[in-house]
């Protein structure tokens, strides 16, 4: 869990340093196209059907994820990277309420602790603009709210591989997110795509291979 995280970190940096010229869509585009083949590589390593046992739960999960990840490249490129950050973060309790309702998971008063202790880290490691008042100036809300929307797609998308994990292999859940992610972000990316500069291709494959590692951690 911790390597995931490590490798989810560097996928940002990645994404910022990529800046607002490469559209959102097209970074998720190329970084599906990634883990597309890496994954397939996998697959076939093992021996292992790409196609899974229960196609319409790994459908809403990869739709919820690709929309979280839509969310979260938007927000990441026009926002803080330390604001970003904090607002990603409020997935956990996202996911401890979502997993309460749905897979009947108890939440005990010092889970519920944990992670309002855990959040307040966050806050002062990173100390976003809207708290220390810096000259950043005030955050945009519908930035803002699109990553709000992002955080809580991302934990609908967590509590469905905890789910999922009881009938598919976990390079399957991997596969379909980036399966279906492929064909939906060609439309919203067709009319401003940009060609990338060969800087940037390095770092859409830098976004496409620390994702991939995150994600199978």
């Amino acid at each position: 869990m911790a390597s995931a995280a490590l490798f989810f970190s560097l996928m940002t940096v990645f994404v910022k340093m990529i800046g607002t010229r490469i559209p959102s869509a097209e970074v998720v585009f190329f970084r599906s196209v990634i883990s597309v083949v890496l994954t397939l590589g996998m697959l076939r390593h093992h021996g292992i059907s790409p196609w899974g046992n229960r196609k319409g739960l790994l459908l809403v999960r990869s739709i919820s994820g690709f929309m979280a990840l839509l969310c979260f490249f938007y927000a990441i490129a026009r926002l803080p990277l330390a604001d970003v950050t904090v607002i990603h973060f409020t997935h956990p309790v996202f996911v401890a309420l979502l997993a309460a309702l749905f897979l009947r998971e108890h939440v005990s008063l010092r889970q519920a602790a944990s992670l309002f202790i855990s959040i307040t880290g966050v806050l002062v490691i990173t100390r976003p603009s809207f708290l220390t008042r810096s000259a950043v100036g005030m955050l945009p809300p519908l930035v803002v709210g699109v990553a709000i929307v992002g955080a809580i797609l991302a934990s609908v998308a967590y509590v469905l591989v905890r789910k999922l994990r009881e009938s598919e292999d976990p390079l399957v859940v991997v596969l379909w997110f980036p399966l279906i992610s492929v064909p939906a972000a060609v439309p919203i990316m067709w009319s401003n795509a940009v060609w990338p500069t060969p800087r940037e291709w390095l770092l859409l494959a830098g976004v496409g291979i620390t994702t991939q590692i995150a994600q199978v951690y």
